[in-house]
C-alpha cells in the first residue's frame, strides 16, 4: 500500500501534521494551497488513487467527482470532501490524503533590513524573529510602520500593521506569529532630524521609530575633543509659536540622566568649548553649516528670532 510515497512523503506528512497541531492557541492549522501536491488513495477501489496538484485556482480535478476546490481546506477537511463524494458511489470509501510537497513553507521579510529574503517558517516563527533572522532592522527603517501581507483562504489578501519598537518594549505579547508565505516589509524612515557642531560626522539621521538626542549624536559619530556636551541643545519647530530651544546635557546622558526624544526635523547642535551663548552656536553651526539643497526643509530654524 505504501505505493510511491517514501521518504520524502513521510517527512512532508509529519511536517504538515505539524504545523496542523503546533500553537493551538496561536497559529492555525495548515491549509492546502496553490501548488501544494499530494497524492489521493482509495485503499478499497485502487482504481481511484491519483497524484494531483492544487491548480492556480485553487481547485483539483478527481475521477467521478470532477473539480473540487481544495486551497483552504485542511488535510482532515479535504480528506472528508473527498470521502463524501465517492460515498455516493461506492459504500464505505476508504479514503487516504498523502501529502508529497507543498508549496511554500517559507515567510518573506523585504525593506530596510539587514538581508532580506525568504525565511524557513518554523513553528510558531514570530515577525520580530524573522526580523532578526533577515539580519536585524537598518538604522533607516521605520520600525513602528512595518506591515505584514497575508493571503487569505478566500484568495483575497490582509495587511497587518505591527509596531517592532513596541514588540522589542513589550515582548512577545505584541508579536504577531507568522503563517506560510506571509510578507513582511519594514519601509524606510522618510523624516530625518539635522546633527550638527562638533560631532564626527554632522548631518541627517534617520529619525526611525523613537529616536534619542543621545542615539542621534551616536549615529553622528559621537563628539569631537573640541565639544562642550554639557551646553547641547535642540531646536524644535513649534508652529505659530516659533522656533523653541530645548536644552540638552549629553554629558549627564552619558551617566545614566535624561534623554530627549527627538520629533521630524529636530535639529540637534552640540556647540564648542567656548561658546556660552545659543545665538552664536546657531550662528556657527546651523547658519554656515548647514547644505544648502537642505535649506528649503529647514528654513524655519535659519529665518526669524530663534530666541524669545
Amino acid at each position: 500500500m505504501a505505493g510511491p510515497c517514501g521518504r520524502t512523503a513521510y517527512i512532508l506528512a509529519v511536517a504538515l501534521a505539524g504545523l496542523c497541531c503546533l500553537g493551538q492557541e496561536q497559529s492555525a492549522p495548515y491549509r492546502f494551497k496553490p501548488g501544494d501536491e499530494f497524492q489521493v488513495r482509495v485503499l478499497n477501489v485502487p482504481d481511484l488513487n491519483a497524484a494531483v496538484r492544487v491548480l492556480p485556482d485553487g481547485t483539483i480535478s478527481l475521477v467521478l467527482l470532477g473539480e473540487i476546490k481544495a486551497a483552504g481546506l485542511t488535510l482532515p477537511e479535504l480528506r472528508t470532501l473527498i470521502t463524501e463524494g465517492y460515498s455516493k458511489h461506492y459504500r464505505d470509501p476508504r479514503v487516504g490524503v498523502i501529502v508529497t510537497d507543498l508549496a511554500d513553507l517559507n515567510v518573506y521579510v523585504s525593506g530596510q533590513v539587514g538581508k532580506a529574503g525568504k525565511i524557513a517558517l518554523t513553528p510558531n516563527l514570530t515577525a520580530m524573529q524573522a526580523v532578526a533572522e533577515a539580519g536585524g532592522l537598518l538604522k533607516n527603517a521605520k520600525a513602528d510602520d512595518a506591515v505584514i501581507f497575508r493571503r487569505l483562504e478566500n484568495g483575497e489578501s490582509q495587511t497587518i500593521r505591527i509596531d517592532l519598537n513596541r514588540i522589542t518594549e513589550e515582548g512577545q505579547k505584541s508579536d504577531v506569529v507568522l503563517q506560510a508565505s506571509d510578507v513582511i516589509f519594514v519601509p524606510k524612515s522618510e523624516i530625518d532630524v539635522y546633527v550638527t557642531g562638533e560631532v564626527i560626522h554632522p548631518g541627517l539621521v534617520p529619525l526611525a521609530g523613537h529616536l534619542s538626542a543621545m542615539s542621534a549624536i551616536a549615529h553622528a559619530g559621537g563628539v569631537t575633543p573640541r565639544a562642550n556636551p554639557k551646553t547641547a541643545f535642540i531646536l524644535r519647530d513649534d508652529g505659530d509659536k516659533g522656533v523653541r530651544v530645548i536644552p540638552f546635557n549629553f554629558a549627564a546622558a552619558l551617566r545614566g540622566g535624561s534623554d530627549a526624544q527627538l520629533r521630524p526635523f529636530d535639529v540637534v547642535v552640540v556647540p564648542e568649548s567656548g561658546i556660552a551663548k545659543v545665538n552664536k552656536a546657531i550662528e556657527q553651526y546651523v547658519r554656515q553649516l548647514l547644505p544648502a539643497d537642505l535649506s528649503a526643509g529647514f528654513t524655519y530654524i535659519l529665518g526669524g528670532s530663534v530666541l524669545r
